[in-house]
């Protein structure tokens, strides 16, 4: 590579690469939703043109200190300044939110890995969108749900948070061609908190942790309704936590999910649900730097580190314990931007 960063730009098709540089404002992958990437173009530019930057094409983004490739679309928003082109280049998935489900699409006790494979299949049979079916985790608690011309990124991430379940997009780039990968696991990631430590003053700048709801103990999950609006017919899934009563009091969190007219589909949708609502979110803001006790290669999103934090301040609030990265936000000062729950 001639520079820190290689940009690849590519046709709709994932073909005809040239290599731009384009100005990085910030490059961002996310756990289970989609990334983005800002970046700009002067019009002094040769490369600057509406063909290039047409929606739809490919790009590829590579670095040499230690963070993945990031691939992805052009995709809007895109700015015309005074002066050049700001474009926003989003992760593969992006490219299912341009797509919909059938009239009806049903899956009868489906795995939901199946079910996101199935989903992305049949928008490939409508039109190719550059995405290939990767590693498939059939496991899990199977699924009965129903579809009416949904927006299908939207399905995938109502079956992810419902299913507990994982998925990522990819770019793979192979013989001057860029496609994707789409992976279904049951975890994203692995414990590396054993041997990857995040350290302020040493590896991570002093961090910020707000704390969020809600809080409930008690979930309720009610199906469609079969035979309309009544009320009636609608089953409930129901889970609760004894821990989270304890701590925080009895506290009651309800969803409807029109498209689920299934017992145990729903029962398993509110376990999913109470695992993220029986404690307080804790979201830390931490700036982490490409140096020991872990540089940038060392980890990626998904995985559990442990975190060193507050520790110079009252023993009561300080953080010393494994955390999971759901965000890594890279921009051109070499800092990574870190989210953690």
């Amino acid at each position: 590579m001639s520079s820190a960063i290689e940009t690849l730009l590519f046709s709709r098709s994932g073909t005809n690469p040239v290599e731009i540089s384009p100005q990085i404002e910030r490059v961002a992958w996310q756990l289970n939703r989609t990334g983005q990437a800002k970046l700009f173009m002067s019009y002094a530019d040769p490369l600057c043109t509406p063909d290039h930057l047409r929606l739809g094409n490919r790009v590829l983004m590579r670095f040499e200190n230690g963070l993945p490739p990031f691939g992805g679309v052009i995709d809007l928003p895109r700015q015309r300044r005074a002066n050049g082109i700001a474009f926003t280049v989003y992760t593969g998935d992006r490219i299912l939110s341009w797509r919909r489900t059938a009239k009806t699409t049903a899956f009868s006790s489906t795995a939901p890995g199946t079910i996101y494979q199935t989903l992305i299949e049949n928008a490939n049979a409508k039109s190719g969108t550059g995405i290939a079916i990767g590693s498939i985790y059939t496991g899990g608690t199977a699924r009965s749900e129903t579809y009416h011309l949904d927006n299908v990124l939207d399905v995938i991430l109502q079956l992810q948070r419902l299913s507990g379940e994982e998925f990522e997009v990819i770019p793979a780039y192979e013989n001057g061609q860029l496609t994707f990968l789409a992976h279904w696991k049951q975890r994203i990631g692995g414990d590396i908190s054993d041997e990857t430590l995040l350290v302020e003053d040493r590896n991570i700048e002093p961090p910020a942790m707000d704390e969020q709801g809600p809080v409930a103990s008690r979930v309720l999950c009610a199906g469609g309704a079969a035979g309309g609006s009544d009320w009636d017919d609608r089953l409930v899934g129901e889970e609760t936590s004894t821990a989270s009563r304890n701590d925080y009091g009895y506290r009651e969190y309800a969803e409807i999910i029109t498209g689920v007219f299934d017992q145990t589909t729903l029962d398993a949708s509110a376990t999913s649900v109470l695992d993220e609502v029986d404690a307080p979110r804790e979201r830390f803001t931490i700036t982490a730097l490409n140096r020991d006790p872990a540089g940038f290669g060392a980890y990626g999103v998904g995985d559990t580190v442990t975190v060193q934090a507050f520790l110079q301040h009252s023993p009561l609030w300080a953080v010393d314990r494994a955390l999971r990265i759901v965000g890594r936000e890279w921009t051109p000062d070499d800092t990574c931007r870190l989210e953690f729950k």
